[in-house]
């Protein structure tokens, strides 16, 4: 791995919220944003991921996320839907958007603001690092 093409996560605490209902997958990027020293939360339904989001928005900064990497193939809500859910909240974190399709159904005028990455499954583990590092540094800056 060509370490200069990963940047680095700058030297701070950064906490990710995990959307993800495949158990295998949701495991696998726990695992490797842990092991670069990322805290992660996690949760399984599209639901839950807006539920927890608009609770660290209200929260006032104490729990806020950094990033939010969301399935957008989840279950409980079809990706447009999540997508439009996504689009309203105000002061939500950058997101990375993992879909199967390569494109992410934002609706017009509904893209999140702080930054967006869609990935396409399968999720290659150095492009994910890459994006989440990239987005985590936007946003600090």
């Amino acid at each position: 791995m060509n370490d200069s093409a990963v940047p680095s996560a700058p030297a701070l605490h950064v906490r990710v919220l995990l959307a993800e209902d495949d158990f295998e997958m949701r495991s696998w990027i726990e695992h490797l944003l842990a092991l670069e020293g990322f805290e992660i939360e996690s949760c399984r339904f599209g639901i839950e991921l807006l539920d927890r989001l608009s609770e660290s928005i209200g929260s006032g900064g104490n729990r806020a996320y950094d990033i939010v990497i969301a399935d957008l193939d989840i279950h409980d809500r079809a990706a447009a839907t999540l997508c439009r859910c996504l689009g309203r909240l105000e002061g939500i974190p950058p997101i990375l958007a993992i879909c199967a399709f390569g494109e992410a159904p934002w609706p017009a005028g509904q893209r999140p603001a702080g930054g967006r990455v869609v990935l396409v499954k399968p999720v290659d583990p150095l492009e994910l690092l890459v994006s989440v590092r990239s987005l985590v540094v936007r946003r600090a800056s």
